[in-house]
């Protein structure tokens, strides 16, 4: 970086807050957010300011770009506008109107350790459609007294608590007809102070950007995830505050230059290291072209992505008018190319690739979507979005949703062609649908007409008939009850409303027909209904769910529902790995089961393709859109769910208004262990709990699985080891290659080492199964690894066998962008996962791919859908090809039984 880097001036905003009666307002919040394509750099505590008695306001210390300005007081609704600053404008008479409306939010802000926070930013982003946000955002601040309050339009939030002295936290809230209350505890945060330096001659590199990431088991850094960032200062210096207790990644970036590898630290409670040092070496860049995929012409305005093996998005640029696209700045490794842009389907899986110098010949093919226009009627602001229980399996198509102006006037898309179901939503729950079909070209003029639904409403009490003010009331078709596809914490496939502080509760948009209805916690845990009994956390559905059925625009008013108490507890001691108790541990619980913490951590596994239980009844479907796009199936006997995040990060710089999946561990907040190790955590209903206790700066753990409340617990602590090992084929090292490790930590990493070396870290002792692999050969290895020293291990690589054959449509025309799975197969289960090593077919739709001897079931992905086409097939020991033939649409779906289609040219294809 040249060292006449200077900082650009500071811009700043004034102006004043009135009402509608150009009154000034008070006490008013005023909120800047960044937005656009690329946002300018905003420190969260100086993205907010309160109005004076004349309503005035003052948001200095601003980078140059574009603003989203909200403002917010007490009874009045927030408003929203954009403003854009140039370097070192001062910007004036900036007004503010507000007008009176809305529900109240309010809450306290408390320390988990005791006591509450004052001058804490709260902050609520609407979500909209399929969970993500539209960008519209308020935000206020906590008094001395921690008491926070803001009004909101009804509709669902993510709420942000932030302090720079805590670690932030996130939680969805509902805004209904009444007020709302909802409190956010923050746990003492620890600090980072550090210096970025060159490599080549140690000098300091000033305005490096510093990317970090918490490995922490809690989910406690939920909207910061692998993609939070901070600025160093002229003389390469940043700060890093607001960090949990743990391991911390860091890495840094700027122009031509990048961290080779992370360093990573540990962290104790409120800690802070002052000693960090970030190098940077050469960096390399991706050069390449999006191509249109039928006409093979150039495409401009497409944001091409390239993601590490951690799902975080590296670097993102924008293609030319030529097509053309250059990704600087990435580290030696394997990224996953994606692409998106207006009016072009987003290509999530454009394939993998290996840079271990520049590349100059990429090409990234993209395919033109459909656009859909039109309006809702009565014309109003209505939820616009893809009806997800039309669908057969789970397609892209169904990943689109927006919001309409307020003259209903709506634009969705882009859209592979097919028959598509929109449905439209209002906050008064009136709804609509129409069938629309999707072929070559742009539609306009499409009609949902909304009309008033069924609904229902009453209270919420608990066994002693005390209201229940944290709960949710959800309502699922009866058709539907064994199937949830939860996008960003919201279940696509449900009807749902949470309950205000007296326990009341209205659910709205109701359709005629059968529901099964249930109440959740704000873990999502389900409650069973009193009086039904408790025997364990395994119940049966009558327990959990009530019958329902609704007639056209039928009213069901005044239901009580009286669940479960939640006055039970768990008290426990930690004690270390030297025996003595343990103080400053946070122990953290969950509902005990596949769905729970402990399950989650199981060795990843077999997934039921019919939908039957497994040891931890979780598969993987990892892919990427923006940054995340995670699924993860979660099977039992009587119910499939898929759960999925959609994270849009603001440009790629990590600051994203998307979603954050809050269904997934189902954790509680984290209690503290006191100065003689112990611990109570309270708010529990009656049953069975897994705990996981954090201690040591990171560098110990501790689990208990299915614990009953009322019961005394004791947690020791383990110290975290590491594995070292070496990949060989025959005699010599293998350089490149992606190992994994399943088991109770499991750890997923792409190396690239000269003496096929590799490491993995803060591993918990137990047992393992290790696996190296890449596109000549696979490795597999179960080990033990014992506490308190390292674990060695040598892999050695057997050659793989080749399977290959090509991805057809209905008509037999080969299909491109498919991605091919061969998923092993024990009996009826299956284990699937894309890997980065996952390539799909190209324009002729061939895919070749390697495994091992065995059964398989070949599965074969389009756009990241559910399975386009799947089929079983055999690999003997001695077979080295497998020719599959074309392989057509096979109607498959999650859960479902593979069909034959037909007999290969050669190989053999009988069920497993």
């Amino acid at each position: 970086l040249a060292s006449s880097a200077q900082e650009p001036a500071p811009a700043s905003v004034h102006g004043r807050v009135l009402d509608d009666e150009d009154q000034a307002i008070a006490h008013a919040s005023v909120l800047l957010t960044p937005s656009g394509d690329n946002p300018p750099e905003l420190a969260a505590d100086n993205a907010m300011a309160s109005s004076t008695a004349a309503g005035e306001f003052k948001v200095e210390a601003l980078a140059a770009g574009s603003y989203r300005l909200s403002a917010s007081a007490p009874g009045f609704l927030p408003s929203q506008s954009q403003i854009d600053l140039r370097p070192g404008q001062a910007l004036q008479d900036v007004q503010v109107r507000l007008v009176r409306g809305g529900h109240t939010l309010q809450g306290v802000v408390r320390d988990l350790t005791g006591g509450t926070i004052a001058g804490a930013q709260v902050q609520l982003t609407a979500i909209t459609g399929i969970g993500r946000s539209d960008g519209t955002r308020a935000g206020t601040q906590s008094e001395d007294s921690g008491h926070y309050q803001i009004q909101l339009a009804s509709g669902r939030y993510l709420a942000r608590a932030y302090h720079p002295d805590y670690v932030p936290t996130t939680s969805i809230v509902e805004i209904g007809e009444g007020d709302q209350e909802l409190d956010l505890a923050l746990a003492p945060g620890a600090q980072v102070d550090g210096i970025v330096r060159r490599v080549s001659d140690d000098a300091p590199v000033p305005f490096a950007r510093v990317m970090y990431q918490s490995d922490t088991g809690a989910n406690m850094l939920a909207d910061r995830g692998s993609a939070a960032w901070v600025i160093a200062d002229a003389e390469g210096r940043f700060h890093i505050s607001g960090l949990p207790s743990g391991a911390l990644s860091l890495r840094a970036r700027a122009e031509h230059a990048v961290s080779a590898e992370p360093t990573r630290i540990a962290l104790g409670i409120a800690d802070h290291n002052s000693e960090v040092v970030l190098y940077l070496s050469t960096a390399l860049r991706v050069r390449g072209t999006v191509v249109d995929a039928k006409s093979k012409k150039p495409v401009a305005g497409m944001r091409v992505s390239a993601s590490g093996d951690n799902g975080a998005v590296a670097a993102r640029e924008e293609s030319a008018d030529d097509g053309s696209f250059v990704i600087e700045g990435l580290a030696a490794g394997s990224y996953r190319i994606s692409a998106e842009g207006e009016h072009y389907v987003p290509r999530l899986f454009a394939g993998s690739v290996a840079v271990h110098q520049d590349l100059d010949t990429l090409v990234v093919e993209v395919d033109k979507g459909v656009m859909v226009e039109g309006r809702v009627e009565p014309a109003q602001v209505a939820s616009v979005s893809v009806d997800m229980q039309a669908m057969e399996g789970f397609s892209i198509n169904a990943m689109q949703g927006t919001q309409s102006a307020e003259d209903g006037s709506f634009s969705l898309g882009p859209f592979l062609p097919g028959s598509i179901l929109l449905q439209a939503e209002s906050a008064q729950g009136t709804q609509g649908t129409t069938q629309v079909e999707v072929a070559g070209a742009d539609l306009k003029g499409v009609v949902i007409t909304l009309e008033e639904q069924a609904s229902i409403s009453g209270r919420v009490v608990d066994a002693k008939g005390l209201p229940q003010a944290d709960v949710k009331v959800v309502l699922r078709k009866a058709a539907n009850r064994n199937m949830s596809i939860v996008v960003n914490g919201q279940d696509m496939l449900a009807k749902s409303a949470h309950t205000s502080p007296d326990g009341s509760y209205v659910v709205r948009g109701l359709s005629e027909g059968s529901y099964k209805m249930q109440v959740e916690d704000a873990q999502g845990e389900v409650l069973r209904f009193a009086g039904q009994g408790v025997k364990s956390s395994a119940v049966d559905e009558a327990d959990r769910s009530k019958d329902l059925v609704f007639n056209k625009q039928e009213h069901k008013e005044n239901v009580l529902l009286s669940v479960e108490s939640r006055d039970a507890s768990i008290e426990g001691v930690v004690i270390g790995p030297d025996g003595k108790p343990a103080a400053d541990v946070w122990v953290v619980a969950s509902a005990s089961g596949p769905e729970g913490l402990l399950g989650g951590l199981l060795p990843e596994g077999l997934v039921d393709a019919h939908g039957g239980p497994q040891d931890q009844g979780r598969g993987n479907l990892d892919g990427n859109q923006d940054g995340n796009l995670d699924g993860n199936q979660a099977h039992s006997e009587s119910h499939v769910e898929v759960r999925m995040v959609i994270s849009e990060d603001a440009g790629g710089q990590g600051e994203g208004e998307g979603g954050v999946d809050f269904g997934g561990a189902k954790e509680r907040p984290p209690v503290l262990t006191n100065e003689r190790g112990q611990f109570v955590i309270r708010g529990l209903r009656a049953g069975l709990y897994d705990l996981r206790a954090d201690g040591m700066k990171g560098s110990a753990r501790a689990f208990l699985r299915q614990h009953k409340t009322g019961e005394s617990a004791r947690l020791k602590l383990e110290t975290l080891t590491r594995i070292e090992g070496l990949v060989k084929m025959g005699s010599d090292p293998v350089s490149d290659f992606v190992v994994e490790l399943k088991g109770g930590t499991p750890r997923r990493k792409q190396v690239h080492d000269a003496d096929g070396a590799f490491y993995l870290h803060r591993i918990d002792p137990g047992r393992y199964t290790i696996v190296a692999r890449n596109d000549q050969g696979q490795a597999e290895a179960d080990i033990e690894v014992l506490p308190g020293k390292a674990t060695e291990v040598l892999l050695q690589m057997e050659v793989l066998s080749r399977v290959s054959g090509r991805i057809v449509d209905a008509q037999g025309a080969p299909m491109a962008g498919v991605l091919v799975i061969a998923a092993p197969m024990q009996g009826d289960n299956m284990a699937m996962s894309i890997d980065d090593d996952t390539q799909p077919t190209g324009a002729d739709g061939h895919f070749e791919i390697g495994v091992k001897p065995g059964n398989y079931m070949l599965v074969a992905l389009q756009g990241g859908a559910a399975p386009f086409a799947n089929r079983p097939f055999t690999v003997a020991a001695d077979q080295k090809l497998v020719e599959l033939g074309d392989v057509g649409p096979s109607g498959g779906g999650f859960g479902g039984a593979a069909p034959d289609l037909g007999e290969p040219s050669e190989g053999p294809t009988e069920a497993p």
